[in-house]
């Protein structure tokens, strides 16, 4: 990259940061620059600005072209149409390429790692009563890498059974021998799929319904249904909660990204209503102040 070309960029990106000026012609790194240097944070950023940004300047463009009649779907959004990709959803057109899919992925760890979700549900206070060496006690469903089942066995030494990480075979095998290193669990699943885990204590799906509409959220959650106990299974739903009112910007901000997809971010109604179309009931929202996401507990009807 030719020197004067640097000079103009630095010019624009040390005001008020990521960079910081140190002399003519001189620059040097900042704790908001820094973090791009590890990996992950490096994709969640590439990855918005490649993948999400585009098609949310384009969200206009793309509702005009439907009378702005509500007519969003998984295969037909703003992002299809700034990626040329109608048909498919953002998952199937990422997949594509392997860089990408990589990306993809270690940009949705990075971003998960970046929110606070530890602590928000009592897993050993819940869960502990009904637990023994033989009990499935947590599912992770669509749990990626499985860096948050990891922390959660971590976390909660005096929680006994076994934990499954479940994910798309090609994300398992990228990381399946990793985790179980562990002591946990490494399986392939669609969770569009029949659930195979019958009667777990509790079935873990973190930040992936935001990714559905209604429709397909209904399957993956009726599948849950479908395995559950009765008495003693729960499901667990860490994602943002969209407040009735007053909402911050950023949950704003995160639902227009998740529109340009065909997903969306809910309220608690929203949520009790998926609940309820899906055979199960809202129970409990487990919360802390300050903290965006909570958890949604629901158990069978």
């Amino acid at each position: 990259m030719d020197k004067e070309l640097i000079v103009r960029h630095m010019r624009a990106a040390t005001p008020i940061g990521p960079f910081r000026e140190v002399g003519e012609e001189q620059y040097a790194h900042t704790p908001f620059s820094e973090i791009y240097l590890v990996p992950q944070m490096r994709a969640v950023y590439t990855f918005m600005i490649d993948e999400f940004v585009p098609p949310m300047l384009r969200n206009y463009e793309f509702l005009s072209q439907k009378n702005w009649k509500n007519e969003i779907t998984l295969r037909s959004n703003p992002y299809t149409l700034v990626h040329n990709c109608e048909g498919k959803t953002m998952f199937e057109h990422v997949s594509k390429s392997p860089s990408s899919f990589r990306r993809c992925n270690d940009a949705m760890m990075a971003s998960d790692s970046a929110l606070v979700t530890m602590g928000l549900y009592p897993f050993t206070e819940e869960l502990g009563p009904l637990a023994s060496d033989e009990t499935v006690t947590l599912v992770d469903v669509g749990g990626g890498r499985g860096h948050v089942i990891r922390q959660i066995k971590e976390s909660e030494p005096d929680l006994k059974g076994r934990f499954i990480l479940q994910d798309q075979a090609t994300v398992i095998k990228d990381n399946g021998d990793e985790i179980q290193t562990h002591g946990i669990e490494a399986m392939g699943h669609d969770f569009f799929q029949p659930q195979p885990i019958k009667g777990a204590l509790a079935y873990y799906i973190r930040r992936c319904l935001h990714d559905w509409p209604d429709s397909e959220c209904q399957k993956i959650l009726s599948n849950l249904a479908a395995a559950m106990d009765k008495e003693k299974s729960r499901v667990l739903i860490t994602e943002y909660i969209v407040p009735e009112a007053g909402g911050s910007m950023f949950e704003a901000w995160m639902d227009q990204t998740m529109m340009t997809l065909g997903g969306l971010e809910r309220t608690e109604k929203d949520w009790a209503h998926l609940l309820d179309i899906s055979g199960l009931e809202l129970v409990k929202v487990w919360r802390a102040p300050g903290v965006l996401v909570g958890v949604v507990e629901a158990r069978l009807k």
